[in-house]
């Protein structure tokens, strides 16, 4: 068998679906499978999935309890039989033409394959390489650390490579999990492919990434501040060059003080802060060190967290609902 699609599935509307499945019937492949793993969702997705899969021969339906994404994913993993893997968020889809393009040139040496991706922007995100061919496993890594290009979604996974290797998503994750399982499969050093068409739609839900922010707040930031440090420990173990570590160091710290700072944002607007919360993203800035290769912008958010400007931030919360209010008109 050619390929397997492994889709989490966790209460996601009807309709979602049908265009998902929709995208993988039209897949002119001569052998493949879709794995779809349901969280427990309620009646309407579950019966639905049900059906569906009953009259669809490629597609496998398996239920487990509500274990998260990262099982799921392992599930399918597991019970896999394709040569290459695919993940697919089940309210993504993808295009038709730009897989069997992939079979039929036979690039079966590749251990990692990267495409394109589109999003609800329209704008097709391409690795900035985007010289279509073998490249090195060094580069990918690169471009996920400086979040050049996340291409978790967009890119198909030797079978053999993942399991021979032990690569697995983490279960305890509440966000992130794909950057983790990123970084395991180049930290094996993957003999990588770049294909320069788009593979993957990827529907962004802004509502989505809010709810799990207010639900989970202080499991998302401890997550979010142990993935930079994962991210560091990654640095310094797969690149040699004093140059790309002190690049990809100083965008890392980056992120982090403004993916911290857009949660406080959050988090003080709807009166979710906490002295615990206070707490975690104030330590995490005081151990921070920044030089004059950072902005200023950077050096104000740190020293307002520091210093427990709150009302300030509270201000400077209402200064981005208005404009993100006003930016629609």
């Amino acid at each position: 068998m050619l390929l397997s699609i492994i889709i989490p599935v966790y209460n996601t509307p009807v309709n979602l679906l049908e265009h998902c499945f929709r995208s993988l019937n039209n897949l002119n492949l001569p052998s493949y499978e879709v794995i779809v793993v349901d969280n427990a969702s309620n009646n309407e997705t579950a019966d639905f999935l049900k059906k569906y899969v009953k009259s669809t021969p490629n597609f496998k339906y398996i239920l487990q309890p509500i274990l998260g994404v990262s099982s799921a994913r392992n599930m399918g993993i597991e019970i896999s039989l394709g040569q290459y893997t695919l993940f697919l968020d089940s309210d993504d889809y993808i295009f038709s033409g730009t897989l069997e393009s992939f079979f039929l040139d036979n690039f079966h040496n590749a251990d990692y394959i990267i495409f394109d991706q589109k999003g609800s922007t329209k704008e097709i995100i391409s690795f900035p390489n985007k010289k279509e061919g073998f490249i090195s496993w060094e580069e990918p890594g690169r471009q996920l650390i400086n979040n050049s290009f996340s291409h978790f979604a967009c890119a198909l996974y030797k079978s053999n490579f993942i399991k021979k290797n032990s690569i697995y998503f983490p279960i305890n994750c509440t966000s992130g999990e794909d950057i983790f399982f990123q970084m395991n499969v180049i930290s094996n050093k993957p003999q990588t492919y770049y294909i320069h068409k788009p593979l993957y739609y990827y529907n962004y839900s802004e509502s989505h990434s809010s709810l799990r922010i207010l639900n989970h707040p202080e499991l998302i930031i401890k997550n979010r501040i142990l993935l930079s440090h994962m991210k560091k420990n990654f640095v310094f173990e797969m690149y040699t060059s004093l140059e790309d570590q002190s690049h990809m160091l100083d965008n890392i710290n980056k992120d982090l003080i403004n993916s911290l700072f857009s949660y406080l944002l959050f988090l003080v607007y709807m009166r979710k802060l906490n002295s615990s919360i206070k707490k975690t993203i104030s330590d995490e800035f005081k151990n921070m060190t920044l030089d004059s290769k950072y902005s200023y912008k950077y050096f104000l958010k740190r020293w307002l967290v520091i210093n427990k400007h709150w009302t300030m931030l509270l201000f400077i919360s209402y200064i981005r609902k208005i404009k993100k209010i006003v930016g629609r008109y």
